[in-house]
């Protein structure tokens, strides 16, 4: 078990009854957290707690056995497939990520150039003409098209 030292910084706890201690009230927290999460989103879910200390009995949510055999059915009763597309570990968390981040990117760097392209037809118009480059006569050609229609 660890303990925080400065925001997030962890280390482990020497002392043995202070490392008990610290995950007792762990697990507990942990417990009341997903018993909130699940009746804030108003989903299904358990938590099952086994510690290294085996005098302590598991802290288990919820309490009633019913529900909890409910729970876990129906957690099994999805197939590995689908399963597996549902969770996210950190690697694929990063990838879906960066993937967003480069579509955003993408997005912004055409915006950028439709309104540099922009401000060169306006220039034209009020009789500001700046010398344009061959490449960017062709996507003049398309915004003026575009505007047009």
């Amino acid at each position: 078990m660890a303990r925080i030292m400065r925001k997030g910084m962890l280390a482990y706890i020497e002392n043995r009854s202070a490392r008990r201690r610290s995950y007792r009230q762990r697990s507990k927290g942990f417990v009341r957290l997903v018993s909130e999460l699940c009746i804030l989103c108003g989903v299904d879910g358990c938590a099952i707690v086994c510690g290294p200390y085996p005098d302590l009995k598991p802290e288990v949510w919820p309490t009633d056995q019913p529900e909890m055999q409910h729970v876990l059915m129906k957690f099994n009763s999805i197939s590995l497939e689908e399963r597996n597309m549902m969770m996210l570990n950190h690697r694929s968390f990063l990838n879906n990520q960066i993937t967003k981040l480069n579509d955003k990117s993408q997005k912004q760097e055409l915006e950028n150039r439709n309104q540099e392209l922009s401000k060169i037809v306006r220039q034209a118009l009020n009789g500001k003409c700046s010398p344009v480059n061959r490449s960017d006569l062709g996507d003049l050609n398309k915004l003026v098209a575009a505007r047009k229609k």
